[in-house]
Order: structure tokens, then sequence, then C-alpha cells
């Protein structure tokens, strides 16, 4: 689902070489507002997962790290606009 501009909702898995989804791993529920304020606009990201056991395994894959990664190459990228 995408509202444009201001939402958008997805769900993410993983897939094999050939774009099939491997139920074997879980899926996430993404929730993307976006708020704007001037020159400036806030992101606010809701990650859930059907079990507790789920988000776990997305962790110790390294999500967390990997996300804020995303996150500072953003911020980085978006200083030099």
């Amino acid at each position: 689902t995408v509202k444009p501009i201001t939402h958008y909702t997805a769900v993410d898995t993983f897939s094999d070489e050939e774009g099939n989804p491997n139920n074997e791993m879980p899926s996430m529920k993404w929730d993307v507002k976006f708020a704007g304020s001037g020159d400036k606009t806030t992101v606010s990201i809701l990650i859930s997962f059907d079990k507790e056991e789920d988000m776990d395994t997305i962790l110790k894959m390294g999500f967390e790290e990997g996300f804020n990664m995303g996150l500072g190459n953003l911020d980085e990228y978006l200083a030099g606009k």
C-alpha cells in the first residue's frame, strides 16, 4: 500500500535467486510515515514481526547495524545536497 508523500506499508521477506519467497525465514512488516515541517521531513518507521523469535533471528543477522549504517549514509547524502 502506498499513500503518496505521507505513508507506505510493505512486507519484506527473503527470497531465493529466482525471487521466490523463502518461507523458512521471517518476514518484516514495514509502516513508514513522512511528515513535513518547513524544509525538514521526519520519517517514522515501525517494523513488526509475527513472532518475537522472528525479530530475534533478524537481529542476530545484523539487521540493526545494517539499518543504522543505511540511515547514517542517508544523513551524509542529504547533508551534501
